[in-house]
């Protein structure tokens, strides 16, 4: 019995971590989407000042780097991955608390867990399998 509740203690740590790590991914997306250009002009005169300390000349301005290729589908992508990460580690958090009466969540769980890895294998196969088409754009 004592080994079962230290499991299930550390399933729920594991998950709660889980989903913090998927709030700061989240964060960082919402940083990159929305407010990209104070970060970039802070960023920017911060990195001037320290250049200027050790005898360096940065040309340009901060309204040039706002055109920083794929900064948005970057900033959209950390917000969908942190998205599904804290979707799944809440269902496998609500699963584990309350096992007796939240079943279905973990059910749900698992299923999404197996397609997920069926995915990457058909992926995987994809670029392993020299005739694909994958494998031709590749080369």
């Amino acid at each position: 019995m004592g080994c079962a509740v230290c499991c299930k203690v550390l399933l729920i740590l594991i998950n709660i971590v889980t989903m913090i790590l998927s709030l700061a991914f989240i964060a960082i997306g919402v940083l990159l989407v929305f407010v990209v250009d104070i970060f970039l002009e802070d960023a920017f005169e911060s990195a001037k000042e320290d250049a200027a300390t050790r005898n360096y000349v940065i040309t340009g301005s901060a309204s040039e780097l706002k055109e920083f290729p794929l900064l948005y589908e970057i900033g959209v992508a950390f917000l969908v991955f942190g998205a599904l990460l804290f979707v799944l580690s809440w269902l496998a958090w609500c699963g584990s608390c309350c096992a007796s009466c939240c079943r279905i969540l973990l059910l749900v769980f698992s299923v999404i867990l197996i397609v997920l890895m069926l995915a990457e294998v058909i992926v995987l196969s994809l670029f392993l399998v020299k005739d694909s088409a994958v494998s031709i754009k590749q080369k």
